[in-house]
């Protein structure tokens, strides 16, 4: 059995984690970041 992950394009606003019904989005903001790490417990 496999799993498909349907991953769409995010917005930029509000910062943080926001449920929009269908599913989560993240968006963050930072001057001199190069890469972010998400990790979920």
């Amino acid at each position: 059995m496999k799993n498909y992950v349907n991953i769409k394009e995010g917005k930029p606003y509000p910062l943080g984690a926001t449920w929009d019904g269908a599913g989560v989005n993240f968006a963050l903001y930072s001057k001199h970041a190069s890469f972010c790490n998400v990790m979920f417990f």
